[in-house]
């Protein structure tokens, strides 16, 4: 049998993960710590090296079902009409750190455990129905057990692209970036919308990773001519009809029915027939419906483009690359040491060469300040385009910030708190983007001159502060105090009354369902009564006569009386009359039997109609419009509180408010400028501490690596010293040592060719026609 892309992948990874750890057990044996650790690590990044997979596409498309099938579990609730409110992360339940079923993280850097993640919690932290999931929920892992995310397979469910929070489209669009492959999910009955269209021309420019998904085939009606080619081909025509020219091809298209997919894969999962009885699929069938569902023709597809683009190939060439140079600096040194035991090197060569090094030393000064020029002109082609893009996240807050004080009408509008809260909330943002720009842009560089991404670098990253006060301005004495509390006095008012209407709605609606219960009994009793009767009349003309029939039976027939003797008699046979009830009776004792069965039926439905409290709805809806006319005039007297007021007061209220929002805009002012500012000068200042970071671990690497010289070729000269029986000892492990390199290197060489035998896949384009 074919193995999967997915499992030829295991394997080969698994072939170098061997190698490697085979050549960290040598290095440990000869001592070489650091070549051990940077073995170490490309093993560890190989093993934690996951494929994330982003999948987007409205709720009516069927996300959460298709995430579900591909899991092979119903894991995740399908929102009928909420929406995804954040980015989840769907991860194997062993990457959990203390076997809880999710983590959740929340805006303002905290984060809380979810010991079950079910129906109810997913709900509240991943969805609209959940109260401020947007504005306080940043992202959500969910840890489950499914095949599917084994060996480090990451699910991405969006929050789509017209996310219900400021910058969902955002986190949407860098994640489908960082993303080893993403789905573009259309449904069979709208394929497309322009949103989708618009994201998916745009983010084809940039990305080569985005494979499109039409779920919800099994809804296609056939029987009106439909077919998946022609649906495939409404898609594209769609697509090319509202991008137009802009566009000249769309990704793979790939049909599937999330939906039967599912229920062939979760065997939990019953479905109804016709005649809506539940039943549960046999295992012929539910290989049936998954074949239908075309489901593994897609797995197949994504797999061999996570497992053979370019990215997975990257991959597994990196650690053996790396394995292939540290072995062969090895063996080099071996054959060094080797040739130096065998008397083909002598004390001056080696003497000469401990002087060119000591010159070295001394021009490392120099060399470290050159380099530090050089990356200073590297990193200051960013700088000027992050400063500006804070500079106008900035002023772009400022001018939200100012226009939402637009909404203030009223000196009960007046909120400077809440400019203050949003500003900090944006200036929090503005510094997390600020910083991701300066790691996204600096990393490149780091690992040009480093190999390594040195974290401590970036320290905490920007930070910045709001500081002032900000009290709001009240207006001057114009009652205004009395004022309010004559609304406030109104307003609570208009509470009891509105919570009075709310209980009575309550009690209205539950009298008449109760009323309704006592109408379809009393309708029920009276039609049971009715079919009672007219089975008792009906009966009464079909009972059985007594049936009477005539027999011969003997009789004794005294033919003679004696006085003494014994009369003379003769034996005749004679009719007789005899009457049979059996049948009138059974009858009898079957109906009156139904009849007493359909009496307690009666007597039971009539209990029940007793139990049912008699409620006056029309007093009930009659005290109902009373409130509502007293929450009707609470509020016309409200507005008349206002309107005079407002009558007396509309100048100094207009000047108040212009005070306040003069107040605030010059405490925004205050804060964009110090963040601008500030944010330049923690820019110069880390980015002169990546500097001095990158130029300290040049010169350390350089040292390092000459004092590691030095240290050999000082050993050599020992060496020349030893005595012979040492020398030989030492050339026979030497020869040992060298085989065994050979040995890594013989087998790097096939993984080389292994991997490299790998055709890149890459994701083809499908041309669209004018």
């Amino acid at each position: 049998m074919k193995k999967s892309y997915r499992q030829q992948y295991v394997e080969n990874k698994q072939k170098i993960t061997d190698c490697l750890d085979e050549a960290i057990a040598f290095m440990d044996e000869l001592g070489y710590s650091d070549r051990k650790n940077a073995l170490q690590k490309q093993k560890e990044d190989l093993e934690t090296g996951e494929f994330t997979i982003v999948v987007v596409g409205e709720f009516s498309a069927g996300k959460s079902t298709f995430l579900n099938a591909l899991m092979g579990k119903k894991l995740l609730p399908s929102f009928t009409s909420e929406t995804t409110a954040t980015i989840n992360f769907l991860r194997h339940k062993d990457c959990a750190k203390n076997g809880e079923e999710g983590c959740v993280y929340f805006s303002d850097g905290s984060s809380k455990s979810i010991p079950v993640a079910d129906e109810e919690t997913i709900s509240k932290y991943v969805s609209t129905r959940g109260e401020n999931v947007a504005e306080t929920v940043h992202h959500l892992d969910l840890y489950k057990e499914s095949k599917f995310l084994e060996n480090n397979v990451t699910l991405v469910d969006s929050p789509g692209l017209n996310g219900v929070a400021s910058g969902h489209a955002e986190m949407t669009k860098d994640q489908i970036r960082k993303s080893s492959a993403s789905i573009f999910m259309f449904s069979a009955r709208q394929p497309g919308s322009k949103t989708d269209f618009e994201v998916l021309a745009e983010l084809s420019k940039s990305v080569s990773s985005i494979i499109c998904v039409l779920n919800q085939i099994d809804a296609i009606k056939t029987n009106e001519g439909e077919t998946v080619e022609s649906v495939i081909q409404k898609l594209k025509s769609n697509y090319k009809e509202v991008m137009g020219d802009s566009v000249t091809s769309i990704p793979e298209i790939y049909p599937v029915s999330a939906r039967q997919a599912l229920l062939g894969r979760d065997d939990s999962m019953t479905y109804n027939d016709d005649l809506g009885n539940e039943k549960t699929l046999t295992s012929e069938q539910r290989s049936e419906i998954i074949k239908k569902s075309r489901i593994e023709e897609f797995e197949d597809r994504l797999f061999k483009y996570l497992t053979q683009g370019e990215k997975a190939k990257a991959s597994l060439e990196s650690p053996i690359k790396q394995l292939e140079n540290i072995i062969c600096e090895v063996s080099d040194e071996l054959n060094e040491e080797k040739q130096i035991l065998e008397g083909k090197f002598d004390k001056g060569d080696l003497e000469h060469q401990i002087e060119e090094l000591e010159d070295k030393k001394e021009k490392l000064e120099g060399e470290i300040h050159s380099k530090k020029v050089e990356i200073t002109g590297l990193l200051d082609e960013n700088k000027k385009e992050i400063i500006d893009k804070i500079k106008s996240d900035a002023e772009r807050l400022k001018t939200r910030l100012i226009h939402r004080m637009d909404t203030w009408e009223d000196v009960e509008d007046i909120d400077p708190e809440n400019i203050r809260k949003r500003l900090e909330v944006g200036v929090k943002t503005i510094a997390d983007d600020a910083e991701n720009e300066f790691r996204d842009s600096n990393t490149t560089i780091i690992r040009t001159y480093t190999d390594d991404v040195i974290n401590e670098t970036f320290g905490e990253g920007f930070t910045f502060k709001i500081s002032g006060d900000l009290q709001t301005i009240e207006p001057k004495s114009l009652g205004y105090e009395q004022h309010r509390l004559a609304v406030e006095e109104l307003e609570k008012e208009l509470k009891e009354l509105k919570t009075q209407n709310e209980s009575i709605s309550e009690d209205f609606f539950a009298k008449m369902e109760a009323e309704e219960k006592r109408n379809n009994l009393e309708k029920e009793i009276s039609a049971k009564k009715n079919e009672r009767d007219l089975y008792e009349q009906s009966t009464l003309a079909t009972i059985p006569s007594v049936r009477t029939y005539t027999v011969q039976e003997e009789r004794e027939h005294i033919i003679k009386k004696r006085k003494i003797f014994a009369d003379k008699v003769e034996y005749v046979m004679v009719d007789v009359v005899k009457t049979d009830d059996s049948e009138r009776r059974e009858y009898i004792e079957r109906r009156d039997g139904i009849l007493k069965k359909r009496e307690e039926d009666i007597a039971n439905l009539e209990e029940e109609l007793r139990s049912i409290p008699v409620g006056n709805t029309r007093a009930i809806a009659n005290k109902q419009k009373e409130i509502e006319a007293s929450i009707e005039a609470k509020n016309a007297q409200k507005d008349e509180l206002k309107k005079e007021f407002r009558a007396k007061a509309e100048k100094e209220i207009k000047t108040t408010i212009k005070n306040n929002k003069r107040m605030v805009e010059d405490f925004i002012d205050e804060n964009i400028e110090r963040v601008k500012s500030g944010f330049s000068k923690q820019y110069v200042a880390m980015e002169s501490a990546l500097i001095d970071t990158i130029s300290e671990k040049i010169a350390s690497s350089v040292i390092q690596r000459i004092e590691a010289t030095e240290s050999k070729i000082k050993k050599f000269k020992d060496e020349i010293d030893q005595a012979e029986t040492a020398k030989n000892a030492q050339l026979e492990k030497i020869s040992s040592d060298l085989t065994r390199t050979q040995g890594l290197i013989d087998k790097a060489a096939d993984l080389h060719m292994l991997i490299d035998a790998i055709p890149e896949n890459s994701i083809e384009s499908i041309e669209l026609e004018d």
